[in-house]
């Protein structure tokens, strides 16, 4: 597979991505996923269809994540970018795996020790949970701030990247599906953006230009 058939798939897969995660925000609207929600919508089939979703935005986020970093082309994304990158992997590692866990392990604790689950979220879990969202932060605003430095792509790209990260961790906080679908829809005109240009072909690593469209 050549360098340019693997820009128009991660940015094919970058536009799967965000599409799911639209998805995602809104199916949130019609269950209860509060730490205080009764174990009953743990057990719903929405509830595992979201953490399935879940579990596929932030992989395929993960795929295509690289090559939004290395199409901003001349090494314009710098050290911030590629810091962002990191940090930003590495949280949607965490997320993968409390995803996996909530797909395979919380049905089966819902209907056999449903008195475990709450103290679940409050022992070394959450380490996933905080970690994961300190990193997404940190990480997803390098990268905003990388993008607008690079010029590559167009500033609000940018823009979105660092308002996405921080209407995540609010939600995280509030718990608030409003602040969620915002984050979403955030991510997914940014992404969407990058998609369609490494979609199309039109990376900044075969031209000089910024894109600008």
């Amino acid at each position: 597979m050549t360098s340019k058939s693997l820009y128009r798939f991660s940015g094919i897969i970058l536009l799967i991505g965000v599409t799911c995660s639209v998805l995602t925000s809104i199916f949130l609207f019609f269950i209860d996923t509060s730490i205080d929600a009764p174990l009953s919508e743990l057990e719903k089939p929405l509830s595992y269809a979201i953490s399935i979703l879940e579990l596929t935005v932030y992989s395929l986020i993960l795929i295509g994540l690289p090559a939004f970093y290395l199409s901003q082309s001349g090494g314009r994304g710098g050290k911030t970018g590629f810091i962002g990158v990191l940090l930003s992997v590495i949280s949607l590692i965490l997320h993968i795996a409390m995803s996996a866990y909530f797909i395979s392990v919380m049905p089966i604790l819902a209907k056999q020790a449903p008195d475990t689950i709450k103290d679940i979220f409050f022992s070394n879990f959450a380490f996933f949970a905080f970690g994961g969202s300190l990193l997404f932060l940190i990480g997803f605003i390098l990268l905003g701030i990388a993008s607008i430095r690079a010029k590559v792509y167009p500033s609000y790209v940018g823009v979105l990247l660092i308002i996405f990260p921080v209407l995540g961790v609010t939600d995280f906080i509030m718990s608030s599906n409003i602040i969620n679908l915002l984050g979403s829809i955030c991510l997914a005109i940014a992404f969407g953006v990058v998609g369609v240009n490494l979609a199309s072909g039109r990376k900044a690593v075969e031209s000089d230009n910024p894109i600008s469209k």
